[in-house]
């Protein structure tokens, strides 16, 4: 249940993660088919992605009355979250609401919050964000996990908003060629969320990863390519306390 309301939530901790590896997975899956061989972090193909994501969190949420949409301006959530004042905003709106999230999904409003949202033209309110990237690179995950985990803290239980939880997912690969392992990239995403940024945010993270599986060189027939293996990302963030 949700700590803020009376309906039930619409995923549960494990299905948003596996949801999440899974999309990312398939999104893959199907481009490397489509392509010849190539892989998401070949290309910028992040809106494949994210539709892939999308899709595999509504096959569940649908269920239980959910939605799920995509590039939802970040102001729009903070309106629908519940914390419209723009006073409560001390950071600026640079990070909020000159950006948009990639994916978001919405529970039905209770009786509360239908009062609240009467004189617009939404039944829902937002309980999770999701941003997503094409491949692990510190830098640009570094940024969306801080955003996300902004959200969170913000428009959670301790802001009175209906954000339950906000995720980052992405795609890993090896460098035969550097003599990069899956698992050197892994440790990395462990060791991003041991910053102090991190520890001192307010929320809680659980990461969790993927099957790793090959390329298959033998079906398209570049066999300097058989070294390559790849596996998906997901950082769950959710509020402490």
């Amino acid at each position: 249940m949700n700590s803020q309301s009376n309906q039930p939530t619409v995923l549960t901790d494990t299905e948003i993660k596996n949801g999440i590896v899974d999309g990312i997975e398939s999104a893959n899956r199907m481009f490397e088919r489509w392509s010849g061989g190539w892989w998401v972090s070949d290309y910028g193909v992040e809106s494949m992605v994210a539709v892939h994501v999308a899709g595999a969190l509504f096959d569940v949420a649908e269920g239980r009355r959910g939605l799920v949409t995509m590039e939802n301006p970040c102001h729009e959530l903070v309106d629908l979250a519940g914390r419209n004042n723009d006073a409560q905003w001390p950071l600026g709106d640079a990070l909020i609401k000159s950006q948009r999230v990639d994916v978001a999904v919405w529970r039905p409003a209770d009786e509360v919050e239908q009062e609240r949202l009467r004189a617009g033209v939404w039944f829902h309110v937002p309980v999770g964000v999701v941003e997503l990237k094409r491949q692990w690179l510190y830098g640009p995950c570094r940024e969306d996990l801080v955003r996300v985990s902004t959200i969170v803290s913000r428009l959670g239980p301790s802001g009175n908003g209906t954000i339950e939880w906000g995720a980052v997912g992405f795609f890993i690969h090896n460098n035969p060629d550097e003599g990069r392992t899956i698992e050197n990239a892994q440790q990395g995403v462990r060791n991003m969320l041991t910053e102090p940024d991190f520890e001192t945010a307010g929320c809680r993270y659980d990461v969790s990863f993927g099957r790793t599986y090959g390329y298959d060189h033998k079906k398209y027939r570049r066999p300097s390519w058989g070294e390559y293996q790849c596996s998906a990302a997901c950082i769950l963030v959710t509020p402490k306390g």
